[in-house]
């Protein structure tokens, strides 16, 4: 009679239900990722790595933005030449991030671990359109990386969840199977 009265609650059986449970705990918590924020002061070690690293490279001048593409760096003449556009929607995470402590993202709204973030206090514009970069104007480099301590308890947090609402629900329906 319990059995019954639980199935007819929930409209499905005991096992169904946890299984309906695991997917929610797992997408619930593997959509919700953190990043902290990581400064460089201009070291030219860390430029020439931007090239090789193909990350989404934003540069700040005051309140300008500019996402650089075709990016090339002239050693000898201590430059950063690429051509600019318009900083994609999805790529907006430095508009609310916190500089200390980490920050919270979506992995549908977009991955901010791929940005690289560049503050400059001067650029000259090339005779054909492309924003050149002295490496003495940058002020700061910002790195977002992926916040492996929160993230690694959270994922704790998930497992632990999982395995209570899975013993959880069979000690349930251990109790009502036997009880007619």
């Amino acid at each position: 009679m319990k059995n019954k009265l639980l199935t007819s609650y929930f409209g499905i059986n005991s096992s169904s239900l946890s299984l309906i449970m695991l997917f929610i705990f797992l997408n619930i918590f593997s959509s919700c990722k953190y990043y902290i924020v990581k400064t460089n002061y201009t070291s030219e070690a860390e430029i020439t790595k931007l090239k090789t690293n193909l990350k989404y490279i934003i540069v700040h001048q005051n309140s300008n933005t500019w996402h650089l593409i075709d990016l090339d760096i002239n050693v000898e003449k201590k430059e950063i030449i690429a051509n600019t556009e318009e900083v994609s929607d999805n790529h907006k995470f430095y508009l609310k991030t916190r500089k200390i402590g980490n920050n919270f993202y979506k992995l549908t709204n977009g991955d901010p671990t791929t940005e690289v973030h560049i503050y400059i206090l001067e650029y000259i514009e090339g005779l054909d359109g492309t924003m050149i970069i002295p490496m003495s104007s940058i002020n700061k480099i910002e790195f977002y990386n992926r916040d492996r301590g929160t993230q690694g308890g959270l994922d704790t947090l998930l497992i632990l969840g999982i395995a209570a609402s899975i013993f959880g629900l069979w000690v349930y329906a251990i109790y009502f199977s036997g009880v007619e």
